[in-house]
């Protein structure tokens, strides 16, 4: 029978379908559940419309720069003797 592949696989048989070959053939060739003439399946709805309301998160924060300190001004002049 078909009972496993209709336990461990979907319909159509895409992932064992063509496994494990009896003296029949494989599923593929012989079940109906594999060969696509068994009943429809119902497939899910599709999921939601994306929300209207993203979410927010906060940017990475980029280190503050630090720089030198400023030259004192006035300069200081040294004179020579």
């Amino acid at each position: 029978g078909c009972e496993w592949w209709e336990v461990n696989d979907l319909p159509g048989c895409p992932f064992f379908g063509g496994e494990f070959e009896g003296t029949m053939g494989v599923a593929n060739d012989n079940c109906c559940y594999c060969t696509g003439t068994a009943a429809p399946v119902i497939t899910p709805l599709p999921t939601p419309f994306p929300s209207y309301h993203p979410t927010v998160t906060r940017s990475p924060t980029t280190p503050i720069p630090t720089y030198p300190p400023f030259p004192s001004y006035p300069p200081t002049v040294t004179r020579s003797p």
